[in-house]
Order: structure tokens, then C-alpha cells, then sequence
């Protein structure tokens, strides 16, 4: 509003920002601080104008009390306005659509495949695991195979450890050593040390190394396939 007139209003530039990371003239920054200075200005009426300032937020924004500073500027001086509001909890992870333990027989071990888990979420979190097959999340199989006799691949034969990245990501881990076999959702297996922090730079992601690896059993042929649920939970 402007005693002058709300012609009199030419531009309203905004910030938004952590209260507690950052302060409304401090520079960008994606995880404490935005800015935008082309907000939105409706025409004239009587005394007043309609702002609107859209901030494009990204996801590894800190889940904190920001504030919002407003100021609108007319030909002689400005005027400021501020308003306070929350930015929640996000817990998310990132997955590859597939993994792939390439052509094996019977009798066979594969070799150790690593899956990135990358944190999409602005909190540090932990992580829970179960597979299965058949299309059924109890289901005491890790696979389900287009031939063969059995054509079932148990949960015993996969084998994983989402821990092992000491002294680098997956190196001690073996088919018979710092593993844990994949089990249903009946029996979802918990890592409360998977201490994955949230990112807080543009471009470099928080990522954790997963390590598998899969025994082919007697009695199946052709295609194997099966599901892997990974769930992000906050780290406590």
C-alpha cells in the first residue's frame, strides 16, 4: 500500500532463507537461502498492488523455520514485510530402476554388484530392506526363473551388506563374509547405521554403496527375476 498510489509501487523483490543458517542479505544458496527480484505485480488499485514471489525450492533444502522478507519500492523509499513458515521433513531415496547380476548356471556366484542409495530427501536417514518373489512380499523366494524344474530362487541365495565401506565400498564383502541374506517383508531387516547424510551442495549428491551378490540353485534356467524393496526412515 502506498499514500501516493499504488501506481506508485514499481517492483517488490523477496528472500527467503533459514533463520538459523542464514540471515535476508546473505548470498543464494540452495540448501539456506533463496532469492528472487522479478516478483509478480498486479496493476494499480486505489492505494494498492498484488505481489507474488515464487521460489523454486530444491529438495535438500533445510527442514527448519525460514523466513520470508518482502520490500516493495516506490520512487522515493521502500517498505519491507516479513512472515515465517516451515520447511518439512523430506525422507526419500534414489534407486537405480534395476540390478543386474548378468548370466550365470547353476552353482554359480555372481559378481558383486554395487547399488548406489542416494539421499533425495533434506535429512540424514537410515534404511530398511526385504525382497521377494512371485508377486508376493512374503514370499520365501528371492526370484522367480522362466525354467527349470524348481524355478524359484530362495531369499538365502542373495546376499547383501549396505554397511561395508570400510575399507572401501564392498572390498571385504564375499559370498560367505560380512553379508546379510535378503528376507521378506515379514522378516524387513533394519539398518539403523546407515547414516546417509542429507546433500547440501548443487551437484554433489549424498550417495551410500550397497554390496550384493547372487548363488544360482540346482533346478532352474532362463530368466530370473525378482524384487528389492529399499525404504528410507529417519536417522535417530
Amino acid at each position: 500500500t502506498d499514500a501516493d498510489g499504488g501506481s506508485d509501487i514499481i517492483a517488490v523483490n523477496a528472500t527467503i532463507y533459514d533463520v538459523l543458517s542464514s540471515s535476508s542479505d546473505s548470498p543464494d544458496n540452495n540448501a539456506t537461502h533463496y532469492t528472487n527480484r522479478s516478483c509478480w505485480l498486479s496493476a494499480a488499485d486505489g492505494n494498492n498492488k498484488y505481489f507474488e514471489c515464487l521460489f523454486l525450492v530444491r529438495y535438500f533444502a533445510n527442514n527448519a523455520t525460514w523466513q520470508c522478507n518482502a520490500t516493495a519500492y516506490d520512487s522515493s523509499n521502500l517498505g519491507s514485510n516479513t512472515t515465517n513458515a516451515t520447511i518439512n521433513e523430506l525422507i526419500a531415496v534414489d534407486i537405480p530402476t534395476s540390478m543386474n547380476f548378468g548370466s550365470l548356471y547353476p552353482g554359480d556366484i555372481s559378481f558383486i554388484n554395487k547399488t548406489n542409495i542416494t539421499n533425495a530427501g533434506n535429512i540424514q536417514i537410515d534404511l530398511k530392506v526385504y525382497g521377494y518373489a512371485n508377486n508376493a512380499t512374503t514370499s520365501p523366494n528371492a526370484m522367480n526363473c522362466t525354467g527349470g524344474e524348481d524355478k524359484n530362487i530362495s531369499l538365502w541365495y542373495l546376499h547383501y551388506n549396505v554397511t561395508d565401506n570400510i575399507p572401501g565400498p564392498c572390498m571385504r564383502f564375499q559370498w560367505n563374509a560380512f553379508y546379510w541374506n535378503l528376507t521378506n517383508i515379514t522378516n524387513e531387516k533394519t539398518w539403523p547405521n546407515f547414516d546417509l547424510g542429507k546433500q547440501t551442495q548443487e551437484g554433489e549428491l549424498m550417495r551410500n554403496v550397497t554390496c550384493w551378490a547372487l548363488k544360482i540353485s540346482t533346478g532352474v534356467a532362463g530368466t530370473c527375476k525378482g524384487k528389492i524393496s529399499f525404504t528410507a526412515i529417519k536417522n535417530v
